[in-house]
């Protein structure tokens, strides 16, 4: 399984915005890659398979601790601020990515791939405006 899923464990590179990038882009690639395939069919099936379940539940969870890090690092500095929901956040990009990959027609499974860096920036940068948007409407009401 872990030949499948990347370790990004380490990603810290001093920016939220491009950690969340470097994040993006290993998922993206996840459902791009050539190991694609193996990736959803894990994702939709270990669960009913005991002896996948354990295991796929770790790579998982670690996965997700990491997002979370991530966001909880940008909150504890600055970068974000405090209050954010750090499940919003996270699932205003990966579920962008989530449903972009699995949207996109066969036909243009190649082109999407090619587009895959942009399309995640625009997500994340989305995603962070969305977060300053609601920042500054609260602190106008407070």
């Amino acid at each position: 399984m872990t030949t499948i899923i990347p370790d990004i464990s380490m990603v810290d590179t001093g920016s939220l915005r491009s950690d969340l990038i470097a994040f993006g882009m290993s998922t993206l690639e996840l459902h791009f890659g050539p190991r694609a395939d193996a990736f959803l069919r894990l994702t939709a099936e270990a669960y009913h398979v005991p002896e996948l379940a354990a295991r796929w539940e770790t790579v998982r969870g670690n996965q997700i601790t990491t997002a979370r890090t991530i966001v909880r690092r940008a909150i504890r500095t600055g970068e974000l601020p405090k209050g954010v929901s750090v499940t919003v956040l996270l699932d205003a990009i990966f579920g962008g990515i989530l449903m972009h990959t699995l949207a996109v027609p066969p036909h243009l499974r190649d082109r999407a791939s090619a587009e895959g860096p942009a399309h995640v920036e625009q997500l994340v940068d989305l995603a962070l405006a969305g977060v300053a948007a609601t920042a500054k409407c609260a602190g106008r009401r407070s």
